[in-house]
């Protein structure tokens, strides 16, 4: 009986601590509204925000393209991408806000027609502790590049922020990027540390009811 009593405790106090510290979500900017919407609080539901971060939408009419698309190749063509300008005369950076944090990595489609920088933070707005980046190179030529990179952003710990900025304060003209399909999710040792907390929760339960 104490045994049980003893692991339902340690359980219950390892769970909180696993499950506080991971976030799974998806995030795909479709259905948002008109190019050049901010995208801001729109994921709010999904404990993720941004800043300075607008949406494209394919069939919006106003790209240079024959058929008057920008990113005409996304990975969800005709949905909503997320698109970023870090030239300095527009931003200098942008963010992504993530209350309950991401474990470990971060996997998103980009396209560029310059390198970026993408840099994870254990607080929110680029504060706190800095866990790392990646530089996104530059795979397209205008802005409607039409080339898209699926990548897998690794750093270390569990960050709260990301923020995007080019290479240098201000970059040279033309320092645009575009986004899609953001996916968190958990880290393997994470679920099974929550899964081993529950299973001791369950076998304390039924030590109880013996």
């Amino acid at each position: 009986m104490k045994l049980a009593s003893a692991l339902t405790v340690l359980a219950l106090a390892a769970a909180p601590a696993v499950s506080s510290a991971t976030s799974a979500f998806v995030i795909d900017f479709n259905n948002l509204g008109n190019t050049y919407t901010n995208v801001g609080n729109s994921y709010a539901a999904q404990g993720v925000s941004f800043t300075n971060v607008l949406t494209l939408v394919n069939g919006d009419g106003l790209g240079g393209l024959p058929n008057g698309d920008y990113y005409t190749a996304s990975p969800t063509l005709g949905s909503g991408v997320a698109f970023v300008q870090l030239d300095g005369t527009v931003n200098t950076a942008a963010y992504m806000n993530v209350a309950a944090a991401v474990d470990y990595k971060l996997s998103f489609d980009y396209t560029a027609i310059s390198d970026v920088v993408i840099s994870a933070y254990s607080g929110l707005n680029g504060t706190g502790t800095f866990l790392g980046s990646y530089t996104l190179a530059g795979n397209g030529s205008t802005v409607e590049a039409d080339v898209w990179t699926n990548t897998t952003f690794n750093f270390n710990g569990q960050a709260k922020s990301f923020v995007l900025t080019g290479l240098s304060e201000f970059a040279a003209p033309g320092a645009y990027a575009a986004i899609d399909n953001i996916t968190a999710v958990p880290e393997p040792t994470s679920l099974a540390l929550l899964g081993a907390a529950l299973g001791v929760v369950g076998f304390a339960a039924r030590r109880r009811q013996a």
